[in-house]
């Protein structure tokens, strides 16, 4: 095994026990070495955590795995792995019979949905072309055994590995997001993303660059990411008079590994699909030769948005290193294996980024004389029910959180209830749901813009790095547009901004539970640990909203986050709020309380 990937394996399993490093290794090797014409990978999380974890998969045993895939797929065509994002390219293909074996894989199901409107949609297309001996699996690594809806065609075809309740998911999932730190992977979809070695000529001029205070980079504080040994920095733009929300960069710091990733974003304002097209006709022809296929337009209109978004940031981010850092080297390349995962083919040809500078600011040119924001597009928003709950949840979260001037805690908040009123639809129907179409990311800027508050790009994109949201695209009535979403992380919300309130009541619960309190006398005395420690948080200047304790006082803590704040524990050590909270709430239980108290006060 070569240096660094030992050395990526050794860091894993400092953070994550043996056993779970084993068993998610086993479950990669069933995903690599099953035999499916077409692999297709849920959601980016699973399909980033898959890519990383791979080399380490091939090299495991003295690399029995690889020797095992290469005897295996020997004189035959190796499956091809894509994210379920890319899979309307393939439409053609399924749909003439040459792709009758699917894999649909997923690291955690919660309610399924997502999973089961791809495995309809493919069943749909054998059934039209009338193919009907195709075979269309799941594999899953972990599922929720409380929140899988019912009814679902796909049910009958999944292979899980873990049935788990709603605190061990919870725990697979923030292990999950952990690894993908500790193995230098970025948690990104459809944008470009380049690697740097720290010690190229681009990796020493970034260092150089990010320790000048002028710079316009901005890090993330997060003791989470401090604990990986990664920092997390964002440069942020407005584009005005562009057809542009703005323009960001992430530079992702992997101090172990030695390693930059630089993942450049525009954020598009909402556009017609026909324009749109128009754009990607251009691009084409000014880039031919240099696309390894030409661009066309795809029947499914979500991938044309995702392909334009895709080839504007990675074109304004060369253009960003060329002409605002004048970094003169040669320019890194972009991920080929991003844009054949998400794609389904790669974009741009190694060479592209040799493109001469006036040939940048030509293509860029093009999308501004072609690209026209949509006029009615705020009509279209406001027709959509989901947009409109989420809409005025908008407003009244801002108007609690305004005054703390903390853009984090409000796009946190806004993700978990997102998440929530996911989890009520999901409740409520008995049919299978949709989920909640997220909030489009024009609406956003122009409100944060009317509200006058600075760096919310910045506190979205923090939002994302952490699982507690994602950006989206949507196609409504012929416009194409981002949406904001709640990530499979949002609970965050309540983990990072009031996790000694949840150790407290965690400690209280598990003592109640040892003693056969009755759910009356636990109640009781969590909400006077809620009351007593809200008055210690105010008297050391810390702020916190009525509805979040509300919420926290109807929260069954230790089934929901028992073993994920067991997990976290860690990165508090030593913390005085944490050592307070655990002396407030032995107080409340009274003093009898020895072998619990022990136990929880180690941890910190």
């Amino acid at each position: 095994m070569q240096r660094k990937l030992l050395f990526k394996k050794k860091r894993l399993l400092k953070k994550i026990p043996k056993e779970s490093y084993r068993s998610l290794i086993r479950y990669m090797e069933k995903i690599y070495l099953s035999d499916y014409e077409l692999k297709v990978f849920m959601a980016r999380r699973f399909s980033n955590l898959f890519f990383a974890m791979l080399p380490l998969v091939k090299e495991e045993e003295g690399g029995r795995i690889l020797a095992e895939y290469k005897q295996k797929f020997s004189g035959k065509s190796e499956p091809v792995m894509i994210s379920n994002i890319a899979l309307a390219a393939w439409k053609d293909k399924i749909k003439s019979g040459k792709c009758k074996r699917i894999l649909l894989a997923d690291d955690i199901v919660v309610h399924g949905r997502t999973l089961n409107e791809v495995y309809c949609q493919l069943k749909r297309w054998f059934e039209e072309a009338d193919i009907k001996d195709y075979k269309i699996d799941v594999f899953a690594y972990a599922e929720s055994e409380q929140g899988l809806l019912e009814n679902m065609e796909s049910l009958k075809n999944r292979k899980v590995q873990k049935i788990c309740s709603e605190g061990e998911w919870r725990l697979i999932s923030d292990r999950i997001v952990g690894s993908l730190y500790l193995l230098g992977q970025p948690y990104t979809s459809y944008v470009p993303n380049m690697r740097i070695e720290g010690d190229s000529e681009f990796g020493r001029y970034i260092k150089e660059l990010l320790a000048d205070k002028n710079a316009g980079f901005s890090k993330q504080e997060n003791a989470e990411l401090q604990m990986y040994n990664t920092n997390t920095y964002i440069y942020v733009s407005s584009l005005e008079h562009e057809p542009a929300l703005n323009f960001s960069v992430r530079i992702y710091e992997y101090v172990d590994l030695n390693e930059y990733v630089f993942v450049p974003m525009v954020m598009l304002e909402p556009v017609n699909l026909q324009v749109l097209r128009e754009y990607l006709k251009e691009v084409s022809s000014l880039i031919y030769g240099l696309c390894a296929e030409p661009i066309t337009d795809e029947e499914e209109e979500g991938i044309s948005y995702r392909l334009a978004v895709y080839l504007v940031s990675a074109l304004r981010g060369w253009k960003y290193i060329r002409e605002s850092l004048q970094f003169q080297g040669q320019l890194p390349a972009y991920d080929k294996k991003e844009e054949e995962i998400n794609f389904s083919a790669v974009i741009l040809k190694e060479g592209m980024e040799c493109l001469e500078e006036s040939k940048l600011d030509e293509l860029w040119g093009k999308l501004c004389g072609i690209y026209k924001s949509a006029e009615k597009i705020d009509d279209i928003f406001l027709g959509e029910n989901d947009i409109v709950d989420l809409n005025n949840e908008f407003n009244d979260i801002w108007k609690e959180t305004r005054n703390s001037g903390n853009l984090d805690r409000f796009f946190g908040k806004f993700l978990y209830v997102n998440g929530q009123l996911d989890e009520q639809r999901c409740r409520e129907e008995s049919e299978f749901s949709q989920r909640f179409m997220g909030y489009p990311m024009a609406m956003a800027a122009k409100k944060m813009k009317l509200w006058n508050a600075e760096n919310w790009v910045r506190a979205v994109l923090n939002a994302i790095d952490y699982g507690k949201g994602s950006i989206i695209s949507k196609v409504v009535k012929g416009y194409c547009f981002s949406v904001l979403h709640a990530g499979e992380q949002n609970c965050k919300y309540y983990l990072n901004e009031y996790f000694p309130f949840l150790y407290g009541l965690n400690y209280i619960e598990s003592y109640a539970r040892r003693n056969g309190w009755t759910s009356g006398e636990c109640g009781q005395k969590r909400k006077a640990y809620l009351k007593k420690y809200r008055g210690y948080w105010k008297e050391i200047g810390r702020v916190c909203f009525d509805s979040d304790i509300v919420e926290m006082e109807r929260m069954p803590v230790s089934e929901k986050y028992s073993e994920v704040l067991e997990n976290m524990a860690w990165n508090y050590f030593g913390d005085e709020t944490c050592k307070e909270g655990i002396r407030i709430a032995k107080e409340i239980i009274g003093a009898k309380d020895k072998i619990g108290a022990d136990e929880l006060s180690t941890n910190l």
